[in-house]
């Protein structure tokens, strides 16, 4: 009686809110996806929860060259989440380290793409523009692995520090100028 008890509390299982099931029979991955709730499971299989709430990224200190030929640097942070129709096979084909493996290297080659086509004063003036055509060159190359971007932000935004010098010394020469005008 105890090992009939046993089989039976083993084969079910819980998957929390906001997870989807993978499960896992003698390392073989079942492409059937477990919804939230309670699931008659084969009692010798493993189920690994997989996050399909919306997660961060961030990228750190990239570096990109921009249409003017001045170095860009930012951090970037992006939200995402896993599609959970296609957990079972990201599960099988990349593992559950997707910031890493798929979305940083991304997220690099976006921010370079779209930075090279605009000059270091429309990055600035047309900051959300540029925005978004890196988060729809990052959506395009991610959606393959079953991943979707929500949102995307460029923070921490500058250039090298010699430019940036030159930039206020030609304001503070616009400013002189003005003022020896009026």
């Amino acid at each position: 009686v105890l090992p009939v008890v046993f089989v039976l509390l083993e084969s079910f299982t819980v998957v929390s809110a906001g997870y989807v099931g993978v499960q896992t029979t003698l390392g073989s991955v079942n492409m059937n996806v477990l919804s939230e709730g309670v699931h008659f499971v084969n009692p010798i299989s493993r189920i690994k929860e997989v996050d399909v709430r919306v997660v961060k990224a961030t990228l750190e200190n990239s570096h990109a060259g921009t249409k003017d030929l001045q170095v860009v640097h930012t951090d970037i942070v992006v939200n995402y989440r896993i599609d959970g129709s296609k957990a079972p096979h990201i599960y099988k084909e990349f593992g559950l380290d997707l910031a890493d493996k798929i979305l940083a290297p991304a997220m690099n080659e976006s921010f370079k793409a779209i930075t090279a086509h605009y000059n270091s004063e429309e990055l600035i003036t047309k900051r959300d523009e540029v925005s978004n055509a890196i988060m729809n060159e990052l959506q395009n190359k991610v959606l393959q692995f079953g991943l979707t971007i929500n949102s995307i932000s460029l923070v921490n935004f500058g250039f090298s520090p010699e430019y940036q010098a030159a930039i206020e010394q030609k304001v503070i020469s616009t400013q002189a100028t003005l003022k020896a005008e009026q």
